[in-house]
């Protein structure tokens, strides 16, 4: 009988053991697996382009970034991508990227301006051409305007007045601007004027240009008025770039 007894609880203690040696397994695994997903989904995130909304921190911003921008000096960013155009934006080929900040609407929070250095005063910000403009909408890190692959012909310029000028240009002979009202970052930027300066080739003079709605290039598709180069001139004058800004190499 105590032969029988002590038969059953050694079984008994065996299977015991291979249970806990299977939950143990099971636990291992899923933390594993877990593990595994959490690290793809970091490497998920590094690998999103600065355009990424859902970004938590301006700082969160800047490691995007960064991070492309390592990935580019190592050889290993697809500039297929249109998300980094920016990297090899115009005579900033590989440049180092920089960035600043200033409370561009007045409420006493600064936005985070980044750019890139063109060594040239006469373009953009300070010489710098800026990427975007990231603002913090109620705690949601968000760009200031939906695209993000801003270059060395098109890019983003705050101005003072609350008001940002975004220059285009579809060749280096003509010159776009439109204007946005920034007071409320709430919201999308608010246009205020769209203007354009198109250069003709043929006789070597330019046309000038007030359109109704934000544009891209000179199209008779978006209701405009043809207007003097004075006009041209005095409503671009009243935008004055904001200056003064401490910029920092990334």
């Amino acid at each position: 009988m105590k032969k029988l007894l002590a038969i059953l609880l050694a079984l008994v203690f065996v299977f015991s053991f291979a249970a806990c040696s299977d939950k143990e397994e099971t636990t291992n695994s899923e933390t594993t697996t877990a593990a595994g997903e959490n690290a793809d989904a970091s490497t998920d995130e590094n690998e999103k382009a600065p355009s990424n909304s859902e970004t938590a921190t301006l700082d969160g911003v800047l490691a995007l970034y960064a991070s492309a921008k390592a990935d580019y000096d190592a050889g290993k960013l697809d500039l297929d991508n249109e998300d980094y155009a920016y990297l090899t934006a115009g005579s900033g080929f590989g440049a180092d990227i920089e960035y600043a900040y200033a409370d561009i609407n007045g409420d006493g929070t600064e936005e985070l301006l980044v750019g890139m250095d063109m060594a040239n005063t006469e373009v953009g910000i300070d010489g710098r051409i800026l990427f975007n403009v990231w603002k913090d909408n109620n705690g949601k890190i968000e760009p200031l305007f939906a695209e993000t692959a801003f270059g060395y012909r098109t890019m983003v310029i705050p101005c003072e007045g609350n008001t940002v000028k975004m220059s285009m240009a579809a060749s280096a002979y003509d010159e776009i601007y439109n204007f946005y009202d920034v007071s409320d970052l709430s919201g999308e930027p608010e246009l205020i004027d769209a203007v354009c300066a198109i250069y003709n080739h043929t006789t070597s003079t330019y046309s000038y240009y007030s359109f109704d709605s934000a544009i891209e290039d000179y199209t008779d598709d978006i209701a405009h008025i043809e207007i003097t180069e004075d006009e041209f001139e005095a409503i671009c004058s009243g935008y004055t770039n904001l200056s003064g800004l401490v910029w920092t190499t990334l």
